[in-house]
């Protein structure tokens, strides 16, 4: 189970701003103009709450408003524990053979509380990662009215602020040859996925 420490301080990143959209927030720097934020913190101090997240998902929170939104999966298998120390070593060949849920989850910003909790695909993995490594790397984005998902080979999933699934992801499969958080050897590369709306093209560059 991976617990997500969140600091309402903390996610309220730029002076006059609710909204930290994507990695590293809204201009990609991960730097804050606010002159309140705390320098230190610990387990108990500078934390508002702590929510405990099942799963594994080495992705970052991003925040709307009063909304937290972040992605995790969760293996219904065995998984192996993450070992400190150097990445040699930690690659693992054989895909899972155990089913894996892929979850994006809402939480509120002021208390912790899992607003919702959905499920966007079940089944098998289809390549391997490093032990060091997790199904749900990606960070999502929002631009405010979708929260926009990516799983990798499983593609692109979008849905509103309320857990509704705004696109279908079949339609969204990317061919790869190598993304984050896993590889699929011997096809075409890609890390951005275009969104084809009614008003625009969206191009996301997925981060993690």
């Amino acid at each position: 189970m991976r617990i997500v420490i969140l600091s309402i301080i903390l996610l309220l990143p730029i002076s006059g701003q609710d909204h930290w959209p994507s990695f590293r927030g809204a201009e990609s720097r991960g730097v804050s103009e606010n002159p309140g934020l705390p320098d230190k913190w610990s387990a108990t101090k500078n934390v508002s709450w702590k929510t405990d997240i099942p799963g594994r998902g080495w992705s970052s929170p991003i925040v709307w408003d009063k909304k937290v939104f972040l992605t995790t999966v969760v293996n219904q298998g065995e998984s192996e524990s993450p070992k400190k120390g150097l990445y040699f070593g930690g690659n693992r060949l054989k895909i899972p053979e155990s089913i894996h849920l892929w979850k994006v989850v809402c939480l509120d910003l002021k208390s912790g509380e899992i607003l919702w909790n959905k499920d966007v695909h079940k089944g098998k993995p289809k390549s391997s990662i490093h032990l060091k490594n997790s199904y749900a790397s990606e960070t999502p984005v929002t631009d405010g009215e979708l929260v926009y998902c990516y799983f990798g080979s499983l593609g692109l999933y979008a849905m509103d602020f309320e857990g509704q699934s705004r696109l279908d992801p079949q339609s969204s499969q990317l061919t790869l040859r190598a993304t984050v958080g896993e590889r699929l050897p011997h096809q075409s590369f890609t890390k951005t996925a275009s969104i084809s709306s009614t008003t625009m093209t969206k191009n996301l560059i997925l981060s993690h």
